[in-house]
């Protein structure tokens, strides 16, 4: 089964410039996993969405200069939070980001294969 969760908005302070370590922007993240099919109506049997989202908030709220470096904190963090996780992928979006070009935004994506990588 795979669960998505997508566009999941916070406001950060991730950059190399100061300007964008001292006033943060907007940062958008999409995660994309794979566990167990789930064949009852008990959320104890499937991977909790409010969990995934509080993973993601903890690492999120990490100042970085990378968002590089964010996606991979995102994706150690929910590998090693829930362990039935067979396939995960995060995506972190910065919207217009501070260079001197039309960019609407730049996007990083990480992803882990239980069968082949280690996180």
């Amino acid at each position: 089964m795979k669960i998505y969760l997508n566009k999941i908005t916070f406001y950060a302070k991730h950059g190399l410039f100061q300007v964008e370590q001292t006033v943060g922007a907007k940062f958008i993240v999409d995660i994309e996993l794979e566990c167990n099919d789930i064949h009852s109506d008990n959320i104890e049997d499937t991977i909790n969405y409010e969990h995934i989202y509080n993973c993601v908030k903890q690492e999120i709220e990490i100042p970085s200069k990378l968002i590089e470096h964010v996606a991979s904190r995102i994706l150690k963090k929910l590998y090693n939070t829930f362990p039935t996780i067979s396939y995960l992928k995060v995506k972190v979006h910065k919207p217009h980001p501070p260079i001197i070009a039309d960019i609407q935004e730049a996007v990083v994506e990480v992803e882990y294969h239980k069968k082949t990588d280690t996180p």
